[in-house]
């Protein structure tokens, strides 16, 4: 039946509990005396705050009046429905033991189940519910088993606690009712013949139904149960689909959604591949990048030990994909993920749940040295992003005492903040710490940006409605190139471009096209493309040449450039 075989005595709970559904635990008494000072005194109490029990599985569990416990006098010796305490193991030295088969309140276990992430086998039942009515003949049956398997004999008589009884209640349903939600045609007769064949007791009047489910079935409680089973008993798949008489409009986009959709084809247009990833990730990616669990949410009873913590940034998942498609031969290649994230410093909304960040993330990876720095691959790609649609960012140097969960995997000597028109921060863009690139084992060639997509929202917002007309002329460009010392940053340089720019009554662009710096080298050269535009007539070699030598000037005088 797929259950590792322990011990005798264990494995006729086990195979009790498989054969009838009703879990029971068995306890050594020898050591249940031992840890009850000689005197047997078994109760079922609440857990007192804060007192802690050692658990079969070896974890130890901080309780409080929400659990439930089986305690030996005032020491716990089993978590009631969950799972047995080390104390009172059954053991091969085992001579002595005690075989307890209850039942308990489902909504109390279902807590205890989340609050300390426990799902073992007898609690996934106990939490469905479990009748009183079967702890009396599946121990019976228990202490016959012990006797023929392992020639165990009784002891003593059998002690029992009864709490208060659930009676079964009758439920009435009609056959219109169950055929008005099943979109079926079943007469009264049938519906009674299928109830009575999962023994169901059944009083029919007329149309109407007196149902009155077996005991073992906690499950039924409403009207809708009954329907629920008579269409499961029946087979949903033999019921024709029928949609329902009413007209139905669509639900309009928002703004803000579409904005999203429009940086998603962007971004796959690009050449990047789109990626979901978990919300949760483990403790030991958040370390990685440098940020502080104290930061993160975490979850109790998460679904695996993986998934324990709430994501600061979309940028740790990410860096976990690259290494594993890396190995699988993908080395030229960028992923991107628009998701939400969760931070304690942000705090919580009015409902009382963590507030969310719409977040942009994208991380490059290539072969070393095959396009340049990586930086200006992965600004490239959130410049096109930004062109798509109609807004142009600026870039300031990382400060490097920055300490934020956006910033941690970042290297500040080769990173920049992300500005928008009006200078709101809305992101970084740049290379990884090498703690970073060293812990996920990243290539060399490893690059990213991440923003909100809020502030992105924004920004588009004020752009308004712009509109500048063609100009019947042609267009004149120049490249223009500049030799200036390492420290001196490509910003620096459009804004000296521009500030001569703006005052020529002119359409003019200016852009980078090319960047080279020696590894070792002191200095760098940065080639600007500068684009004039008349709306009046077409320019003269000469009145491009003054605006050329102006551009030059400026930038010379003020960054100590060379024009080479």
């Amino acid at each position: 039946v797929g259950v590792r075989p322990i011990n005798a005595v264990v494995d006729v709970t086990n195979y009790l509990m498989l054969l009838t559904g009703q879990p029971l635990h068995a306890f050594d008494y020898d050591k249940l005396v031992a840890v009850s000072d000689g005197k047997v005194d078994i109760h079922v109490r609440a857990a007192r705050e804060g007192e802690t029990l050692e658990l079969l599985d070896g974890r130890v569990a901080t309780l409080n009046p929400e659990d439930i416990v089986i305690s030996a006098g005032e020491t716990a010796i089993g978590l009631a429905g969950a799972m047995g305490g080390a104390n009172t193991v059954i053991d091969a030295n085992t001579k002595n033991i005690i075989i307890e088969c209850a039942t308990f309140n489902l909504y109390k276990l279902r807590s205890t189940q989340m609050r300390h992430g426990i799902f073992s086998e007898a609690i996934t039942r106990f939490t469905k519910g479990q009748p009183a009515e079967l702890t009396a003949p599946v121990l019976a049956d228990a202490i016959r088993l012990l006797g023929e398997w392992s020639g165990a004999k009784s002891a003593s008589v059998v002690c029992e606690a009864t709490g208060t009884m659930v009676e079964v209640a009758s439920i009435t349903v009609t056959t219109e009712r169950v055929n008005a939600i099943l979109g079926t045609t079943f007469t009264t007769n049938s519906l009674e013949q299928t109830l009575r064949g999962v023994e169901f007791a059944v009083i029919t009047h007329g149309s109407k139904l007196v149902v009155e489910p077996p005991y073992w079935r906690g499950d039924i409680h409403i009207i809708e149960d009954i329907i629920e089973e008579i269409g499961r008993l029946h087979g949903f798949d033999g019921i024709i689909p029928t949609l329902p008489g009413r007209n139905f409009s669509a639900v309009a986009p928002s703004e803000f959604d579409m904005l999203r959709t429009h940086v998603r084809k962007v971004l796959a247009r690009s050449g990047a591949s789109e990626v979901l990833t978990y919300s949760f990730v483990h403790g030991d990616i958040l370390k990685k990048v440098g940020q502080k669990l104290d930061d993160s949410y975490r979850i109790t009873n998460s679904i695996s030990p993986d998934l324990q913590y709430y994501r600061q940034t979309l940028t740790p998942s990410l860096l976990g994909l690259l290494r594993p498609n890396v190995k699988q031969g993908y080395d030229n290649f960028a992923v991107f993920e628009i998701n939400k994230t969760h931070s304690k410093p942000l705090g919580l909304t009015d409902e009382g749940v963590p507030i969310e960040t719409d977040m942009v993330a994208l991380t490059v990876t290539a072969k070393k040295g095959q396009f340049g720095a990586p930086y200006y691959q992965a600004k490239k790609l959130l410049d096109y992003m930004a062109s798509s649609l109609g807004l142009s960012f600026t870039y300031e140097p990382l400060e490097q005492n920055q300490n934020s969960a956006l910033s941690a995997p970042f290297e500040y000597r080769r990173s920049a903040t992300v500005l928008d028109a009006v200078g709101t921060r809305i992101g970084i863009v740049g290379e990884y710490k090498k703690s970073v690139s060293k812990a996920f084992k990243l290539s060399e060639y490893t690059a990213g940006f991440e923003i909100e997509s809020v502030k992105l929202f924004e920004a588009v917002q004020r752009l308004g409605n712009s509109y500048t007309p063609l100009s019947r002329y042609p267009s004149t460009a120049r490249d223009i190139c500049f030799q200036v010392k390492s420290g001196v940053s490509y910003g620096q340089i459009i804004e000296a471009v521009t500030a001569v720019l703006k005052d020529i009554n002119l359409e003019t662009t200016a852009e980078p096209i090319d960047i080279y710096q020696p590894e070792d080298g002191a200095s760098k050269n940065i080639t600007i493309r500068v684009r004039l535009t008349s709306h009046s007539k077409t320019l003269t070699a000469d009145e491009v040449n003054i605006v050329v030598e102006g551009i030059s000037r400026n930038v010379v005088t003020t960054l100590g450039a060379i024009v080479v």
